[in-house]
């Protein structure tokens, strides 16, 4: 049977089980990753000199694919531009957390178009050790 002494030792184990355990998965898989890599780079290559932009075979296809980023270097540049232009597409609005709380706190309710929710997550800080 638990108390409060013997569930935080056991929650307190089984934390640093798992943490173990991720560690040494995060080993193998970085060991994983980079033959991975290598056989890409060998796809690459070999499908490059065959003239191939995908590659069937019994295990799947083999295809490249362009994957793009985009970063706001200059947030208020960009924005003035875009509005001076009616280039509305090129923005995209989302809700500050934090000036939501905030809002929520002043006012007892979430401004008017957010849908707001909170849930509650079990913690536990471990002690410093003796």
């Amino acid at each position: 049977m638990f108390n409060y002494e013997t569930a935080a030792a056991r929650y307190v184990e089984l934390r640093k089980r798992c943490e173990q355990i991720d560690r040494e998965a995060q080993i193998q898989k970085a060991a994983l990753q980079k033959i991975m890599v290598d056989i890409e780079s060998w796809f690459t290559a070999k499908a490059k000199e065959d003239g191939f932009t995908t590659v069937t075979t019994a295990f799947g296809t083999a295809y490249w694919s362009t994957h793009h980023t985009v970063k706001v270097a200059n947030p208020s540049a960009f924005r003035n531009y875009a509005i001076n232009n009616m280039l509305y597409d090129l923005l995209e609005t989302r809700a500050s957390k934090p000036a939501v709380l905030s809002y929520i706190k002043a006012h007892n309710e979430a401004p008017p178009g957010i849908d707001f929710s909170s849930y509650r997550v079990f913690n536990l800080r471990e002690a410093p050790a003796a």
